[in-house]
C-alpha cells in the first residue's frame, strides 16, 4: 500500500522540533511495518498580500486570524535572532528532514491547489492526514481546507492523532461536517477534539497517542547527537512555547536552590543572559537531534510543549509540564492535549498552571515509570490496532 501522509511540515517548512519529530516518527513506523509512506513536502508560500487576506477574511466575517498574524509580527522578538544563529537551525532542520523523513519529490502549496496535486495525490491508495494541529479552525482558510482534504480522491481518507486545538466556530461547523464526513477513518490526539468531532458529526471518534509515542526510547536515543556546547551535568533543560516571561526567571530562583545550571531551547538575547546567572546555554541553533540528546541527558525537564511533555515520559525524566496560558497570539497553543495525556497515564499531578508553584517538591517528586509504561503502552497497543485497522 502506498501511503501519503499530510502534516505541517515540507523540507524547508517547520522548524519546531515536535512538528518535525512527530512526523518522523509516522513516516518511520509506517515504513518499518511495512508500507510504503511518504510525507508530503508542503511549501506554503502564499504571493497574495496582506492587504488581499485582510479584504478576504473581512467579507466572510473572520478577521480574527489575520489580524493576530498582523499583531505577532509587529510584537514578535524574532528579529533579535542573529541572522547566523537563524540560518544555523534552518540548516540543521532542513538536514534532519532529509536524512529521516521519507518525502515525496513534487512539492505541493496548499494556497494553490492545481491539476499537480492531483497527479500527486491519485498515486497514492491511501492519505493520512495528522498528527499536530492540522484542523485548527485559526488556520488560514486555504490551508484549513487543504488538511481537511476538501479535494477529490480515489483512494482512502484517514486521520491519525489529527488536533482541533480550540472550539469550532459556528461559521467553519459546516466546512469540518462536509469534508470529515467524506473520511473513511478517523482518529485524533485528545478527547476534547474527539468531543468536538461527535457533536458535529454524530459518531465516535478514536483518540490515539500522538506518533512520538508510537516509538520507544531506544529509537530515539538511535538518532541523538550531542551537541558542541560545552554542557556540564546536571541542569535543568527548560523547553516552552509561550510562557518564558515567566518561566526562566522562576527556573533561574531553583537552580540557585540546586545549585545547578539550566539550558533553554529557545532564544534568549545576550542583554537578558547577563541576568541569568545559572543559564549554562540557549540552544535555539540546535537541530531536532541535538534537542532530544539535550532533553534525554537532562536532570529535570521544565515544558509548556505537548512533544517536551511526551518526550519526558518517554525518556522516564523528573518533569513539570507548564499549562499554556491563554493570550491573543496563543490559539494554537490549548492545555486539553497536555492535560489528556497526563490524565490518561496517571500524571496529571505533573502539571503547573501558576508558575509560582513550581517548586523543589513537585519536581523531586518520585515518578513510578513502571505503572507509566503499562499504561503508555496500552495507549500504544490502541493506538496502532486503530491505525493498521484503518489502513485494511
Amino acid at each position: 500500500m502506498k501511503i501519503c501522509i499530510i502534516t505541517i511540515i515540507g523540507k524547508q517548512l517547520n522548524d519546531n522540533y515536535g512538528g518535525v519529530l512527530q512526523s518522523y516518527a509516522l513516516n518511520l513506523f509506517l515504513n518499518r511495518n511495512g508500507f510504503e509512506a511518504y510525507t508530503m513536502d508542503i511549501f506554503p508560500a502564499s504571493n497574495r498580500s496582506i492587504f488581499f487576506k485582510l479584504v478576504h477574511s473581512f467579507k466572510r466575517g473572520n478577521i480574527a486570524p489575520i489580524i493576530k498574524m498582523l499583531l505577532f509580527k509587529i510584537f514578535k522578538r524574532t528579529n533579535n535572532i542573529n541572522k547566523e544563529l537563524k540560518r544555523e537551525r534552518e540548516e540543521k532542520f532542513i538536514y534532519f528532514k532529509i536524512k529521516h523523513i521519507k518525502f515525496t519529490e513534487e512539492s505541493v502549496n496548499p494556497f494553490f491547489i492545481k491539476n499537480e496535486l492531483f497527479d500527486l495525490i491519485n498515486r497514492f491508495d491511501t492519505l493520512i492526514v495528522g498528527s499536530d494541529q492540522v484542523w485548527n479552525p485559526s488556520l488560514n482558510e486555504d490551508i484549513l481546507n487543504f488538511f481537511l482534504l476538501n479535494f477529490p480522491f480515489s483512494g482512502k481518507k484517514i486521520s491519525y492523532a489529527a488536533s482541533i486545538g480550540i472550539p469550532i466556530p459556528k461559521k467553519l461547523i459546516r466546512i469540518y461536517k462536509k469534508c470529515l464526513g467524506n473520511f473513511n477513518n478517523l482518529s485524533v490526539r485528545e478527547d476534547e477534539s474527539a468531543k468536538l468531532l461527535k457533536d458535529i458529526l454524530g459518531v465516535e471518534v478514536d483518540v490515539s497517542i500522538d506518533p512520538v509515542g508510537l516509538l520507544d526510547d531506544e529509537d530515539w536515543k538511535s538518532i541523538m547527537k550531542c551537541p558542541e556546547l560545552g554542557i556540564s551535568n546536571p541542569y535543568i533543560f527548560v523547553y516552552d512555547l509561550v510562557r518564558s516571561s515567566e518561566i526562566i526567571p522562576k527556573i533561574n530562583e531553583l537552580c540557585d536552590k540546586l545549585g545547578i545550571g539550566f539550558i533553554n531551547c529557545k532564544y534568549i538575547d545576550v542583554k537578558e543572559r547577563k541576568k541569568l546567572r545559572n543559564l549554562q546555554y540557549s540552544a535555539y541553533e540546535c537541530g531536532p537531534e541535538e534537542f532530544l540528546w539535550l532533553l534525554n541527558n537532562s536532570e529535570y525537564v521544565v515544558s509548556s510543549s505537548y512533544h517536551g511533555v511526551l518526550l519526558s515520559i518517554i525518556f522516564r525524566k523528573k518533569f513539570i509540564a507548564i499549562l499554556p496560558k491563554k493570550n491573543i497570539f496563543s490559539s494554537m497553543h490549548s492545555e486539553s492535549r497536555v492535560l489528556y495525556l497526563l490524565n490518561r497515564l496517571g500524571l496529571n499531578h505533573r502539571s503547573v498552571y501558576n508558575v509560582s508553584n513550581l517548586s523543589l517538591d513537585i519536581l523531586n517528586e518520585k515518578i513510578n515509570y513502571d505503572d507509566i509504561k503499562e499504561k503508555l503502552d496500552k495507549f500504544k497497543y490502541e493506538s496502532i490496532s486503530y491505525l493498521f485497522k484503518a489502513l485494511r
